[in-house]
């Protein structure tokens, strides 16, 4: 199910927003809900810091507060690295700053348009769509670069976990096979891979499907071929929720 997350300074257009969003899911009968319509950008992370989600979110460029609507989506992508945003504002000019801050979002609506509402709508559809799709050959698949005149494709069901090397911008892929390594930003793996490739810890994202058990008292995930690997206290719930998630997926 999608979450969606309404953040918007003006009552009225709050107001609209949320209306206009409710409505739609309840007639089209969408996998979605409201779990946060608010003015304070501080509701939305509160939320996220809580919650495992993945999320839709329509945001106010302008939040007349500390936070604008900018960087609460860079914030937001802290802790739901592959959610759908979408700005909304009044001053067109404003969206030239997304660009600069390098903040992705799925689209871009001005207050003034004239269909306000078919734009949110079509916002709606646009994020089920993607997030129900089947995924494609090539997310099966991770591309490295060990050299410059090297390219290897790994096959995204034999990958154990990435792993930070001692040099900086430099990741180890442990695969059922061998180790490679290329250089790289384990925030960024993540973003690129599916959602069971996750951050256990600051220098390890674990492919969940090979996890076999937990270690709670000595922080350790042992995985299927009998590697152990490091486990974040504060990452324990989140491997657990998936390896829950991934066994009733398993089950269906």
């Amino acid at each position: 199910m999608l979450s969606i997350f309404i953040c918007e300074d003006n009552p009225e257009h709050l107001e609209q927003i949320t209306k206009c969003i409710r409505n739609y899911v309840l007639i089209e009968n969408l996998p979605m809900k409201i779990m946060c319509s608010t003015a304070f950008p501080g509701e939305v992370l509160d939320y996220l810091r809580d919650n495992k989600v993945a999320g839709l979110y329509f945001l106010d460029v302008d939040l007349s507060c500390e936070m604008d609507g900018i960087k609460l989506a860079e914030a937001i992508r802290t802790y739901d690295p592959r959610g759908f945003i979408v700005f909304i504002t009044a001053d067109a000019e404003s969206l030239m700053l997304t660009f600069k801050y390098k903040v992705e979002a799925m689209d871009y609506i001005v207050k003034g348009d004239f269909d306000l509402n078919g734009r949110i709508c079509e916002c709606l559809r646009n994020a089920h769509d993607k997030y129900t799709a089947k995924p494609t050959p090539l997310q099966n698949y991770f591309i490295l670069k060990p050299t410059k005149d090297e390219t290897i494709v790994l096959d995204c069901s034999k990958i154990l976990y990435f792993e930070a090397a001692a040099a900086p911008h430099k990741i180890f892929v442990y695969t059922e096979t061998g180790r490679y390594r290329f250089r790289g930003e384990l925030s960024q793996i993540q973003k690129e891979l599916n959602g069971f490739f996750f951050k256990c810890h600051r220098s390890i994202v674990v492919n969940i499907e090979k996890v076999a058990s937990i270690d709670t008292s000595l922080l350790k995930l042992q995985l299927h071929n009998g590697d152990t690997i490091d486990v974040s206290i504060k990452h324990i719930k989140g491997v657990k929720e998936l390896m829950q998630k991934l066994s009733a997926k398993t089950d269906i």
